[in-house]
C-alpha cells in the first residue's frame, strides 16, 4: 500500500509541474487556457482557477489540445461543458476563468487551450472580435508555441534541480571517506594508501585542508585538482592508529594522467572481507563456507578487505585453469553456531565472587557457554567461467563484503544548489544514454520499466526516508521531461518537431494528415506502454 500512495503522489506531483509548465507559458503569451486537468475521463472534481478573461464567443473545452501529450479528444458531454463554461445569458456576460479539474484515470493530464478546432466546431469563426482570436493558440507566432510546448518538459528538469537542492540541503546519506585497498601497481599504491585508511582532509594547492565528509567529497577535491592542475595534499587516519595522521602527496603532474579517482587506483569504500550468502553447490559450500565467515588470509598471506580478497580469487586462475587457495577463516558462533560449524561448543571458567562471607578470598567457578571465536583452515578450488569469448573469470560462488560505513552530509545552500546542478545534469545524460541504448540494442527493450516498477521503486525510496524520496521524485522527473521531448506525434517532441517542419519549409501540416500522424503517434506509445507493462509483468513473475 506504501508503494501506491508513494507512486501517486510522484505522479501526481509530476504531472502538475509537467501541465502548469505549459500552463503558465501560455498564460504569459496570452493564450486562454479553458483547462487544467490532473488525469483523464470522467471529472470528480472541479473549480475556477487563474486569471478572469472575457468568454466571448463561449468556447467549447470538450475538444482539448493535450499539450503534453499533443492529443485530441472528446469531452464529457454537451451538459458538462455547459456546466464547466455557464450556459445562461448573465453568465455569458460575465469574466470567466480557466478550470481546474480532477479526472478519475490518474495516469497524466493535460492542458486545453483556446483554438481553432473549438472555433470550427461551434461554427464561430464570423463571431469572433480581435481581441478573441488574439487569445488563440494558432495566433501565437512560431517562437511562442515552440515556447509554450517546450515548458512542460523544461519544468520537469528544473523540479529536478529543485528536489535534489532540497536533497543536498536537508542531508544525503552517502559512503564515509574511509578507503578500499588501492588497485596494485597504481598511483594510489605508490603514495602509500591502504585499506581501512579514513581522509580526513585534502589540500589543493596552497588553499587551507577541506574537510572531508564523504567519500563522494573526497573524490569532488580530486576532480578539483586534476581541473586546475594543482598538487593535492590528503591527510589519512589508519584505524591502528588513530591519534596518528599520515600526509599524503598527490602531484599534480600524476593526476593529469588519469581521469577519476578510479584511475588512480582508489577502488570506492572499505568493505570487509566478510561473506554475506553462498551460492548453493558451490566451491565455498563445498568447502565449509558460511555466511558471516570472515577471510583472514589467502595462502598464506592476510587479507586487508573484500577488495583484495576478489583479486585474491581472480589471480588463482592461470589461463583457463584455476589452482587451489588454502583460505583461514575465522567465525563468530554462539553455542547454537558451534555445533556442527567445524568445532565443539567450549564451555569458559570464570572466576565468580562468593555470596557467603566465610569464602572471602577464595574464588569459585561457574561454567556457561562463550561466544565462539572459531578458525577454520580451508582449501577452495574455484571455477572457471568464459564471461565472453577468450575472457575467463573464477567464480567461488559468494556475495561478498560487509557493509560499509556511511555518513549524513548536509550542504549549505550554495554547495547544495552546485551539487543539485551537477547530479540533474548527470542524470539527464544517463537517461538520454539509456534512450539511446534501447535504439541501438534490441537487449535493451528488455530492460524497459512500466508503472509497477516505478510504484516499487516510489514505496522503497519512501521507506528509506525524505532525501531517497527526493532523489527518486528527481531522477523520474528528469525522465520524463526528456521522454517527453522524444519525436513522436502525441509527445511534446512530436509538437516541436512539426513545428521545425513549418520553420523550415513554411508550410503547415494539414489538420487531416496532423490527425492521422497523430493516431500513429499515440499507437506507438501504447505500444511502449504495453512493453513496459509486460516487463514489469515478467519481473513480478520471476520475483
Amino acid at each position: 500500500m506504501q508503494s501506491l500512495w508513494a507512486f501517486l503522489a510522484a505522479l501526481a506531483v509530476l504531472v502538475a509541474v509537467h501541465e502548469y509548465g505549459h500552463y503558465k507559458v501560455a498564460v504569459l503569451c496570452g493564450v486562454r487556457v479553458l483547462r487544467f486537468s490532473l488525469g483523464f475521463g470522467p471529472v470528480l472534481y472541479r473549480r475556477p482557477f487563474g486569471p478572469a478573461f472575457a468568454p466571448g464567443a463561449l468556447p467549447d473545452p470538450g475538444r482539448h489540445r493535450d499539450a503534453a501529450g499533443g492529443a485530441e479528444g472528446e469531452g464529457e458531454g454537451e451538459h458538462d461543458r455547459d456546466h464547466a463554461l455557464g450556459s445562461s445569458s448573465q453568465e455569458r456576460g460575465a469574466l470567466q476563468r480557466s478550470e481546474f479539474v480532477l479526472s478519475l484515470i490518474p495516469l497524466g493530464g493535460y492542458v486545453s487551450f483556446w483554438d481553432e478546432a473549438h472555433v470550427q466546431e461551434r461554427g464561430m469563426s464570423v463571431a469572433l472580435s480581435d481581441h478573441d482570436r488574439a487569445a488563440l493558440f494558432e495566433s501565437q507566432s512560431l517562437f511562442k508555441r515552440s515556447l509554450i510546448v517546450l515548458a512542460g518538459p523544461l519544468a520537469n528538469l528544473l523540479l529536478c534541480v529543485l528536489l535534489t537542492w532540497v536533497m543536498y540541503l536537508w542531508g544525503v546519506e552517502q559512503m564515509a571517506p574511509v578507503l578500499a585497498s588501492p588497485v596494485p601497481a597504481s598511483v594510489a599504491q605508490q603514495l602509500g594508501f591502504e585499506a581501512g585508511e579514513r581522509v580526513l582532509s585534502v589540500a589543493v594547492g596552497e588553499r587551507e585542508p577541506h574537510p572531508v565528509e564523504s567519500l563522494e567529497d573526497f573524490e569532488e577535491q580530486l576532480v578539483a585538482a586534476r581541473r586546475e592542475h594543482l598538487d593535492a595534499v590528503v591527510w589519512t587516519q589508519k584505524a591502528q592508529a588513530p591519534g596518528v595522521k599520515q600526509r599524503h602527496d598527490l602531484p599534480g603532474s600524476l593526476q593529469a594522467q588519469a581521469d577519476s579517482a578510479q584511475a588512480l587506483g582508489f577502488q570506492g569504500p572499505y568493505r570487509a572481507a566478510v561473506i554475506q550468502s553462498v551460492s548453493a553447490d558451490s566451491p565455498a559450500e563445498r568447502a565449509g563456507l558460511k555466511p558471516q565467515d570472515r577471510v583472514i588470509s589467502v595462502d598464506g598471506v592476510a587479507v586487508s578487505d573484500a577488495a583484495d580478497l576478489k583479486r585474491r580469487i581472480a589471480q588463482s586462475l592461470k589461463a583457463t585453469q584455476a589452482e587451489p587457495m588454502a583460505w583461514e577463516v575465522s567465525r563468530q558462533a554462539g553455542p547454537e553456531r558451534a555445533q556442527g560449524g567445524g568445532g565443539e561448543p567450549v564451555v569458559r571458567s570464570e572466576p565468580m565472587e562468593s555470596a557467603d562471607p566465610g569464602e572471602v578470598g577464595q574464588q569459585r567457578s561457574r561454567a556457561r557457554p562463550q561466544s565462539l571465536e572459531q578458525t577454520l583452515h580451508l582449501t577452495l578450488l574455484a571455477t572457471p567461467h568464459e564471461d565472453r569469448p577468450g575472457v575467463w573469470s573464477a567464480r567461488v560462488g559468494i556475495y561478498l563484503g560487509g557493509m560499509e560505513e556511511r555518513v549524513t552530509v548536509q550542504s549549505g545552500p550554495w554547495q547544495a544548489f552546485t551539487r543539485a546542478l551537477h547530479t540533474s545534469l548527470d542524470w539527464m545524460g544517463q537517461t538520454v544514454q539509456a534512450l539511446g541504448q534501447l535504439f541501438a540494442s534490441s537487449e535493451s527493450w528488455s530492460q524497459l520499466g512500466g508503472p509497477l516498477t516505478l510504484a516499487k521503486y516510489a514505496g522503497q525510496s519512501a521507506g528509506l526516508g525524505l532525501s531517497a524520496y527526493l532523489a527518486y521524485l528527481g531522477l523520474v522527473s528528469v525522465n520524463l521531461g526528456i521522454f517527453n521531448l522524444l519525436p513522436i506525434p502525441v509527445l511534446d517532441g512530436g509538437h516541436l518537431l512539426a513545428y521545425a517542419w513549418q520553420a523550415f519549409t513554411g508550410r503547415v501540416i494539414g489538420a487531416e494528415l496532423w490527425g492521422k500522424i497523430q493516431r500513429l503517434g499515440l499507437v506507438v506509445v501504447l505500444i511502449l506502454t504495453l512493453l513496459a507493462l509486460r516487463n514489469d509483468l515478467v519481473r513480478w513473475w520471476m520475483g
